[in-house]
């Protein structure tokens, strides 16, 4: 899969349209999307980060349409003109194709794995243990997993999400365990926790899967408590991408 994808021509034609607007008008848009139309109205290369980030905004903004003064060229509203400043809808149509372009690309780059989970934390009453099912992040910065792979956020929550559909655990990879079920599973990311935690300060630290586990067969459950398990396995598939 591509680092980056170039915008096309109406895309940069629509992102430059609302930098003039803005100027003109002086309203529309954040610095944020100041910085996007720059981007794009140069023909810069977007990553796909950021392609997900525009897909997002055109999502929470389609209601703006419904304002007075849209697409009012003598009088613009700002929500047009912010509108315009992420490409407008030349823009969330190619940001979308590129969306669905990158799901193929990674379907077909999915490998099968096997990830070896060290136990962070355990609940006996209920017979569940927890830990970090992959960190991809330490204060900000990739981290390279067991596998010696880099795993961005939204390859990861993809990986999880598909995995969350049909979960396997597997007992210190002997075999499949039928008598265990997740019941816990969270992909940590700072876009996520500033969504739950507005305004308070986010602490630094990892970020990436954490996964808890409830076992029902109490023999299995005890070689957990005594030791003799120090963590647990899960299979499933994801991408593999050269770096």
């Amino acid at each position: 899969m591509p680092d980056s994808y170039t915008p096309p021509q109406e895309v940069q034609n629509n992102a430059r349209r609302g930098l003039e607007l803005r100027q003109e008008f002086n309203r529309g848009g954040t610095a944020v999307g100041v910085a996007r139309a720059r981007d794009l109205s140069n023909g810069k290369g977007i990553s796909p980060d950021t392609i997900n980030r525009m897909i997002s905004y055109f999502a929470r903004h389609e209601v703006d349409k419904q304002g007075e003064g849209w697409a009012d060229q003598s009088n613009p509203s700002a929500g047009y003109i912010a509108w315009l400043l992420w490409g407008g809808d030349a823009g969330r149509t190619w940001a979308e194709k590129v969306k669905r372009q990158m799901e193929k690309d990674i379907e077909k780059q999915k490998d099968d794995f096997s990830i070896y989970i060290p136990i962070s934390k355990m609940d006996d009453e209920q017979q569940i243990v927890f830990g970090w099912g992959l960190v991809n992040k330490i204060n900000g910065e990739l981290f390279e997993d067991s596998q010696g792979d880099l795993v961005e956020d939204y390859e990861l929550e993809k990986a999880v999400y598909d995995f969350m559909l049909v979960p396997k655990h597997d007992e210190m990879h002997k075999r499949i365990v039928p008598t265990s079920k997740v019941v816990e599973s969270f992909v940590v990311t700072d876009e996520k926790l500033s969504k739950m935690f507005p305004g308070e300060s986010i602490p630094q630290g990892k970020r990436g899967w954490w996964i808890g586990i409830k076992i029902y067969d109490k023999e299995i459950y005890k070689k957990h408590q005594t030791g003799e398990y120090s963590g647990f396995s899960i299979t499933g598939s994801a991408q593999r991408r050269e770096v």
